[in-house]
């Protein structure tokens, strides 16, 4: 299972989804996968599929643990996604 943090989220205006910022700790991140996502302040963890990744402004299908990229996670209620404490597993 892999680790990653995530630094921030911004919306994508021209297509209306969500992304993030995050850092790979350990293991493998891939495009399609899902990731469990949380805990929210109300303890619950979410599930959001990985729509593609971007390192350095360039397209790619894997992040490895060390490695910075932007996480393209889709449509979602942002409003949960404000509340959770950093962390994605």
């Amino acid at each position: 299972m892999s680790s990653l943090q995530c630094d921030g989220t911004q919306c994508v205006a021209v297509v209306e989804k969500w992304s993030c910022d995050c850092v790979c700790f350990s293991g493998v991140c891939r495009e399609g996968e899902r990731l469990v996502v949380g805990p929210t302040d109300e303890g619950r963890f979410l599930r959001l599929k990985v729509g593609s990744i971007q390192r350095n402004r360039s397209a790619c299908r894997v992040l490895r643990a060390g490695q910075a990229a932007t996480l393209a996670l889709g449509n979602f209620d942002r409003s949960l996604l404000r509340k959770v404490r950093g962390h994605m597993t």
